[in-house]
């Protein structure tokens, strides 16, 4: 009996890091979830996956892209269907441009859901505004788009 709790508590204390899920955070690296269509060019942006501390094991996750915006016409993205972080790393970038396709239409929405095996699960939702709308007064200053005052 004492023989077989040293080796489990051994395992414990040993592995317990194995057990330990690790914390996914999708974004977008300049912190937005809104992205202007009009800004097409000008508003490029970096998708980030990151762990909450550096890979303890290899990992791979899941990628799901969904929503109401249509890959390849609305945005482009070089995100793949998986993902992998090995032992030490952290985070993941990746492109992500909004196209303008000129059509007025209701925003838009990209949703990607990255899983692993073990549970570990993130979901990010950008939406695609298909104009500007801002009510300024004479003191506001704002960027219409990326770098452009």
């Amino acid at each position: 009996m004492r023989l077989i709790f040293k080796i489990t508590l051994g395992f414990l204390l040993c592995c317990s890091h194995l057990l330990t899920a690790q914390k996914l955070d999708i974004n977008l690296a300049s912190g937005l979830v809104a992205i202007n269509e009009k800004c097409a060019l000008l508003n490029n942006e970096t998708i980030q996956i990151s762990l909450d501390s550096a890979a303890k094991q290899n990992i791979r996750f899941a990628i799901s892209l969904g929503g109401t915006a249509v890959r390849s016409s609305d945005y482009g993205t070089n995100l793949t269907d998986t993902v992998s972080f090995n032992t030490g790393e952290r985070t993941k970038s990746f492109d992500l441009t909004v196209f303008n396709d000129g059509a007025t239409e209701a925003d838009e929405t990209i949703i990607i859901i990255a899983r692993s095996a073990g549970g570990v699960t993130d979901t990010l939702v950008i939406t695609i505004n298909d104009h500007l709308a801002r009510i300024l007064t004479s003191q506001d200053t704002f960027r219409r788009c990326s770098n452009e005052p």
